[in-house]
């Protein structure tokens, strides 16, 4: 936007707000179908665990644990890079600091479904809860569940916070264009925003504050999960290179998430030129380096079952590799770790299609990883006797994990309905413009 004045480029930025055009409608009514689709299945009767006919085989509930361990590892890496921002900037913005903070809330959103739909009694689930009930009774700590109504919930908290308070003068720019309804619509949340020098400098503050919170969660919310994935019966998971994979592998994913949606955002909505450089190329290099230490890991997990002689670990991972997920298991290997390898070269870097590309298949390949982890674990334990054969998800549980996908695209399709997905302070960066004074734009 260099050479643009700063009325001019946030008339281009809050005009992304005014209308929707027919892309952004048939991608919303496509989320929504894929929403409804996924409500039915939930409440269609069948022979599952829980009486509905999701989740009636181990590949079935594999497909709702990955779809879990999925959306939680992308919440918690939307919200380690939108606080690793806040952090390294001055307390501003950047023209893609918003995505990964609307990444972090509605990728918590979508993870909270999970708990819900495996508890089986939605009107209880205040009973996963960390307090006593009326007997006097805690819940389970032992339990993932317990640890998922508390890591999830925080995450969403902390997201949100994050959000509002980057976005307080976008509001305050949309309040002041606004007129009527709309107009009051936007001042609620806009808090009074005036942009003068000491709200600036308490914004900045409030930013850091959250964004120093956020990255203690987000640790502890990733270590967490994957210790729950990795400690289950038979997972193979137990070591320290599953967690440090896992970890990886989410903020890999998570970049990759980041990467998808900004250059989808910069494609059909045209607002924005500093991306091939500068924005782009530093999450396509961590995306690089992020899959080596996926490798790594995984190639440690293998090395220390084998120096420890662990056969049941062993047996799992060979399984993982020859049995009847095999496929899958190298698709999701060579989407992580191979396909990434190209981004070594600037070329590649600097070309948004390509990045475009290679990001969605790091996305798909981390939710296949997640879910043939899932479905050997649940279908070859310890126990010969207990083992199952391999069987195809029913048609409730591929949609409710294609539903979890559309709802978390909805609510960021509807969200860029109300607020820019570029922040005025980028304009203002990308400007040329001092920041001081006035943080209002006036139409």
């Amino acid at each position: 936007m260099a050479g643009l004045t700063l009325r001019e480029a946030a008339d281009r930025v809050l005009g992304t707000t005014s209308r929707p055009g027919p892309v952004h409608v048939v991608l919303v009514g496509l989320c929504a179908s894929l929403v409804t689709a996924a409500g039915i299945a939930w409440l269609s009767p069948g022979a599952g665990d829980l009486g509905s006919a999701a989740g009636s085989t181990p590949a079935g509930r594999a497909l709702l644990d990955a779809s879990f361990a999925f959306w939680a590892g992308i919440a918690q890496a939307g919200l380690l890079l939108a606080a690793a921002g806040r952090l390294s900037r001055a307390g501003r913005g950047t023209a893609g600091s918003r995505v990964p903070e609307a990444v972090a809330v509605f990728a918590a959103l979508t993870a909270a479904l999970f708990p819900l739909v495996r508890f089986g009694r939605p009107g209880q689930a205040w009973r996963l809860l960390p307090f006593p009930d009326a007997q006097g009774l805690w819940p389970n700590f032992a339990s993932p569940l317990v640890w998922q109504a508390v890591a999830i919930p925080t995450s969403l908290v902390l997201g949100a916070l994050l959000l509002h308070c980057g976005a307080l003068p976008d509001l305050a720019a949309l309040r002041d264009r606004a007129a009527g309804r709309r107009r009051k619509l936007y001042a609620l949340p806009a808090l009074g925003w005036r942009g003068s020098a000491r709200q600036w400098e308490a914004r900045r503050q409030a930013g850091r504050a959250l964004a120093v919170a956020a990255v203690v969660a987000a640790v502890v919310a990733l270590l967490a999960v994957s210790r729950d994935l990795g400690a289950s019966a038979g997972s193979g998971g137990q070591g320290a290179s599953f967690a440090v994979g896992f970890v990886a592998g989410a903020l890999q994913s998570g970049l990759a998430l980041v990467l998808v949606l900004l250059v989808a955002l910069r494609r059909f909505l045209g607002v924005g030129e500093p991306f091939e450089s500068r924005l782009l190329e530093r999450p396509a290099r961590a995306v690089f380096l992020l899959g080596l230490l996926v490798g790594l890991a995984g190639g440690s997990e293998y090395l220390f079952a084998r120096v420890a002689d662990d056969r049941s670990a062993l047996d799992l991972l060979v399984y993982r590799a020859t049995g009847e997920w095999a496929a899958a298991w190298w698709v999701a290997l060579g989407c992580k770790v191979v396909l990434p390898l190209a981004l070594f070269a600037g070329r590649v870097r600097r070309s948004p299609g390509a990045l475009f590309a290679i990001a969605s298949l790091v996305v798909v390949g981390t939710w296949l990883e997640r879910f043939v982890f899932a479905v050997t674990s649940l279908s070859r334990g310890p126990l010969p006797h207990a083992w199952s054969p391999a069987a195809a998800p029913s048609w409730a549980d591929a949609a409710l994990a294609l539903g979890s996908a559309g709802w978390f695209f909805l609510w960021f399709l509807l969200l860029l309905l109300v607020l820019p997905w570029l922040p005025i302070v980028a304009v203002r960066s990308a400007a040329a413009v001092p920041a001081g004074g006035g943080g209002e734009v006036r139409g």
